[in-house]
């Protein structure tokens, strides 16, 4: 995970914790996340991506089973599931990204071109 690719609201976690949380500032290298009960301040370096899971992307769909070939719409930005593996996609199998794996990559697909916001709750 990249500096370049953190904003507030990007969800990440502690590596040593495996806690989740959404970012709320950046201060420099620090970043300020929101955890469930709590606040933590570290280096950026200290947490992790969030694997982008059957589990999460149960829950994007709609609490449906993504198969081969489906279509994921998350605010008018349309992802595609093959090989096990979400793609962002113009629809119709055209593939313009390189698998997504983890969740702030999803995140920022979904704000670049929707201008929204993905709402989901881990």
């Amino acid at each position: 995970m990249k500096a370049n690719e953190l904003r507030k609201g990007i969800f990440i976690q502690d590596i040593d914790t495996k806690r989740k949380g959404y970012i709320t500032k950046i201060n420099g290298n620090k970043l300020t996340v929101k955890l469930e009960n709590s606040t933590l301040i570290q280096h950026f370096e200290e947490f992790e991506p969030i694997e982008l899971t059957e589990k999460i992307l149960f829950k994007l769909n709609k609490n449906k089973v993504l198969k081969e070939f489906d279509e994921l719409d998350i605010n008018k930005v349309v992802f595609e599931f093959r090989n096990n593996k979400l793609y962002f996609t113009a629809g119709g199998g055209a593939t313009l990204s390189d698998p997504i794996e983890y969740l702030h990559e999803l995140q920022n697909f979904v704000f670049l071109f929707s201008k929204k916001e993905l709402e989901i709750n881990l």
